[in-house]
């Protein structure tokens, strides 16, 4: 629970007002836009004014703004004539609140998709990189030159959904899973479900997954989500990645066995409705892609203890680094103890299956990339129009007075959700 006094938030927009005296001007200046993801053990974006360290802010162009407020804020900058530059006021207030929140985890969960499936693991072919590595610089077809397939948990907002459209403009087939928190059969179920479909085909998603929306003990929709893996194992479905944003090991115990599945490509699929009743460093595959799939969570075993514990990041360190090899008795099952299963049998030309684990609490990631750097990719994908947040105008954004309703149970933030609070307006 969290102390008295404790402010929330992490993902802002704002303006400088002073910069410390090593904060030099190719950094920030007093007067410019930056964005920012404050630390996750203490947060506290919710105030007027907060005081942020350089490392996890960029400065950004001016928003894009309804009239009236722009003149609120001062004047914007003078469009440019050049059509080769990129539209100084491509991204809202609202968008750009999100950005960093969505995009920092989104951008390195997809960089460890990348450098599993490298052909070479050298800067040149865009396999490990550093610094301002571009997730966009290398393919990633597969040696037949079938496009693979991944699935994202949670991929219709959020991390997922920033995730999911790097990964479509990178040439990946993508379907998204979506949790469906009515009815069936109701007409509530069926608007909800086709205002999903609806956003996720005009990203370019193959297909979206519903689960039933059955929470069992407090599970925060975990075993609906199990049961989904389980029912797309049984009936052949083939993944090539998948994307955590839920976490739990059940969720990783099940994925890793429809993972291992032997693929002989991606499974071909429409957009359609279906229902269904610390971070360690990934092991990628410097020689080749052939017989490897990847998993990558950004919540880890323990989806309750925010800043893992040295256990934690122990035991992800060693399934890292086993690369989806025979686990031991305390481990994940193994795939012999599924085999009466429908749609699919065990043992040779399993894939193997690495694993990472894109932590929050990591200031900096496995490339040696800090907050900022990993912000100015995003951004600059943001502006290309490669990926955006998604933003409900409608129902995610609130005034600042409303902010003790967003923070409860099964409320604006759960499943995956995302919320936008305007401090000043």
């Amino acid at each position: 629970q969290p102390q008295v006094g404790y402010i929330p938030g992490r993902s802002f927009v704002g303006r400088v007002l002073e910069c410390g005296w090593e904060v030099g001007e190719e950094v920030v200046r007093k007067g410019d836009w930056v964005i920012g993801l404050l630390d996750i053990r203490k947060a506290g974006a919710l105030a007027e004014f907060i005081v942020v360290d350089k490392r996890r802010i960029y400065r950004v162009p001016h928003p894009k703004m309804p009239e009236m407020s722009a003149k609120a804020f001062g004047k914007q900058p003078e469009r440019s004539n050049s059509t080769n530059r990129v539209p100084v006021w491509g991204l809202t207030l609202e968008e750009l609140a999100l950005l960093p929140l969505c995009g920092v985890p989104a951008y390195r969960a997809v960089r460890t998709f990348v450098y599993a499936f490298s052909a070479s693991a050298t800067k040149e072919e865009g396999g490990l990189t550093t610094g301002s590595a571009r997730i966009m610089s290398s393919p990633m077809d597969n040696e037949t030159g079938k496009r693979r397939h991944a699935l994202v948990l949670r991929g219709h907002d959020g991390v997922g959904a920033m995730a999911a459209r790097m990964l479509i403009a990178k040439g990946w087939d993508v379907s998204i899973h979506a949790p469906c928190n009515y009815p069936t059969e109701s007409n509530e179920a069926e608007a909800y479900m086709t205002a999903i479909e609806d956003r996720a085909r005009s990203w370019g998603c193959n297909e979206v997954i519903f689960d039933d929306g059955l929470e069992q003990g407090g599970d925060e929709g975990r075993g609906a989500i199990v049961r989904v893996l389980e029912r797309l194992w049984s009936e052949g479905d083939v993944v090539d990645a998948v994307l955590d944003t839920v976490g739990g090991k059940e969720i990783w115990d099940v994925a890793e066995r429809l993972l291992k599945s032997p693929s002989s490509g991606p499974a071909a699929a429409n957009l359609s409705k279906s229902s269904s009743n610390g971070s360690a460093r990934p092991a990628g595959n410097k020689k080749g892609s052939k017989g490897v799939a990847q998993f990558t969570t950004i919540v880890g075993d323990s989806p309750s203890r925010v800043v893992p514990s040295a256990g934690d990041l122990f035991r992800a360190g060693v399934r890292s680094l086993r690369m989806g090899g025979k686990p031991s008795a305390s481990g994940s099952p193994k795939l012999d103890d599924g085999s009466n299963t429908p749609g699919r049998t065990s043992g040779r030309g399993e894939k193997r299956v690495a694993y990472a684990w894109v932590s929050a609490a990591q200031d900096v990631d496995w490339e040696g990339q800090d907050v900022s750097e990993s912000i100015a990719e995003v951004l600059r994908l943001a502006l290309e129009g490669v990926a955006k947040p998604w933003v409900d105008t409608e129902n995610r954004v609130g005034s600042f007075d409303k902010t003790p309703d967003i923070f409860v149970d099964d409320g604006p933030l759960s499943h995956g959700s995302t919320m936008v609070v305007k401090v000043v307006s």
